[in-house]
């Protein structure tokens, strides 16, 4: 699948698996394993990057980059050849291939660092890693802000947080070196069930003292391969001495949801998109159902600072609250990034009031969701205008284990907007200055029209018109805070039907199909629509 988050993505993690042994960082330069890593991101990038992209000219950035490791390398391309400068050493002429040719490409960039290599003892002594990182990030720097090469060890951890790993539970403190203890336990996972607490001091993992152990190794010791077992000795404050527990790893997600009850509305935290949110937030919905009962009158979607995640997610988190219709749609130069999704008809919460938060700080897959539950008439939304990130990622495991992430499409609400640079508007904006609860909610006055004819403007806008969009988001500044008056004026929404009537009122006419095919939509002219102060 693929990713569309920040961090900035499977979020549209449609990625290469192929599960290549742990590279040795320190390695040696081997030309053939060089080339093979070349030739895997120049393919993948002139494949699959969103905008047409020759590997002549990812080659060439990324050779161009090693000025940065030393900067008495220079590379020129002249006619049908690229000379390669080394000093004041004269240069050498390598033949260059047609722009298109990937593997031609591939191996000229290898022979051109060896060439480099053998007069630049900077070059030769770079890691092959931190050369590889040096020319695709090169290469992407031609690209766009999300498109990015990463290294085999910030790939580890990259598919651990999105796809989960094997652990066991817990989140540690490190007070100081050699001294370690659990900080918190994470329910339902292998630690709760060993009964580990909050406070316990950790001694040894297996046969090694934790003060043999940097803080990277420590977490290297306790994660595993799930049902593999991992002993570890603690010490207990009402214990007097320590003590040893066997734990067996199982697979671990970072928590992306959180659930509290507040008034007559259930909030319900979403701080990301990994594989796991979509269940947990069930999960916490049904336990607003179990505790609050009766009570229960609406459900708050705190969205403020999520920075997206995975397509898949974002579109199953709409999804629980849709009865029909288009979640989103994407749209890119390869035919796989050609793609639409439709709600299957659940809505979990049975048509309950729902309101959803977001800031300055929400994005991609956030952003999805805000505007599909908008859009669809489903949802009030409260803030500022979201990030406006718009675009997904393709994630590609390269040969050396590292991940090649790439800009492939660019995602539209269900009416047809592309959120990309645009974001989502708010139906109830806080972010105005010397607004107060009173003040926002009194817009939803039925005469006042402003925020209707806003949303309605929104939606046929063209996102890369820079004057028009600014104009627009100006309505609503974008802000990075999550604002006490945000639940304030969400509480009042669920409390007062009146209020949330009147706000779902102003979101406008949904549409059972995208207004994306409608040549008056695409080509409205952005001279011919309002401009607001």
């Amino acid at each position: 699948m693929g990713r569309i988050g920040g961090m900035v993505g499977c979020a549209l993690w449609i990625a290469s698996c192929t599960h290549a042994p742990k590279p040795d960082a320190n390695a040696a330069f081997d030309a053939s394993s060089a080339t093979a890593v070349f030739n895997a991101g120049y393919t993948m990038i002139q494949d699959k990057y969103i905008d047409p992209v020759t590997a002549e000219q990812v080659a060439m950035a990324g050779l161009d980059s090693l000025e940065k490791l030393d900067d008495t390398i220079s590379f020129q391309r002249r006619d049908d050849k690229v000379r390669v400068h080394i000093g004041s050493h004269r240069g050498v002429d390598l033949l260059a291939p047609p722009a298109t040719n990937i593997s031609g490409w591939a191996h000229l960039t290898t022979l051109a660092i060896d060439l480099a290599r053998a007069d630049s003892p900077a070059l030769a002594a770079s890691a092959p890693e931190d050369i590889y990182q040096t020319v695709f990030k090169g290469a992407l720097g031609t690209l766009d802000r999300y498109s990015r090469y990463t290294t085999a060890a910030s790939a580890r951890s990259a598919r651990a947080a999105r796809d989960g790993y094997g652990g066991i539970g817990i989140r540690l403190k490190y007070d100081e070196p050699g001294k370690v203890k659990v900080e918190s336990v994470m329910p339902d996972t292998p630690a709760a069930r060993a009964n580990l607490r909050a406070g316990d001091r950790i001694l040894r993992i297996d046969a090694l003292a934790i003060d043999t152990l940097a803080e990277r190794d420590v977490i290297e010791k306790l994660r595993g391969r799930v049902a593999s077992q991992v002993k570890l000795t603690l010490a207990r404050d009402d214990k007097p001495e320590p003590f040893e527990v066997a734990i067996s790893r199982a697979l671990i997600f970072n928590p992306t949801v959180e659930y509290e009850p507040q008034g007559s509305a259930a909030i319900i935290k979403l701080s990301s998109f990994n594989q796991s949110t979509s269940r947990n937030l069930t999960r916490a919905i049904d336990r607003a159902r179990r505790e609050m009962g009766p009570d229960l009158k609406g459900v708050v979607l705190d969205m403020r600072g999520n920075p997206g995640g995975l397509l898949d997610q974002a579109v199953n988190v709409a999804d629980l609250f849709l009865a029909s219709g288009r979640i989103v749609s994407t749209r890119g130069r390869h035919p796989d990034s050609l793609q639409v999704y439709d709600a299957t008809g659940r809505d979990i919460t049975n048509g309950l009031p729902l309101v959803v938060l977001v800031n300055g700080q929400s994005a991609s897959a956030a952003e999805i969701v805000a505007a599909a539950l908008q859009d669809r008439g489903r949802a009030v939304v409260v803030g500022s205008n979201s990030f406006g990130k718009g675009t997904v990622q393709n994630i590609s495991r390269m040969p050396n284990d590292g991940e090649m992430v790439l800009t492939w499409s660019r995602f539209h609400a269900p009416s047809g907007y592309a959120i990309a640079n645009l974001g989502v508007l708010p139906n109830v904006c806080t972010s105005i200055a010397g607004a107060s609860p009173d003040s926002v909610l009194d817009q939803l006055n039925p005469m006042w029209a402003k925020t209707s004819i806003l949303l309605s403007t929104w939606r046929i806008t063209q996102a890369r018109d820079e004057t028009q969009v600014g104009a627009l988001r100006d309505n609503c500044p974008r802000t990075k805070d999550s604002d006490a008056m945000d639940l304030t004026v969400a509480e009042r929404l669920i409390d007062e039907p009146v209020l949330y009537r009147r706000a779902m009122q102003q979101n406008g006419a949904t549409v059972a199909e995208p207004l994306l095919d409608t040549p008056a939509i695409i080509g409205a002219s952005a001279a011919r629509l309002p401009s607001f102060q």
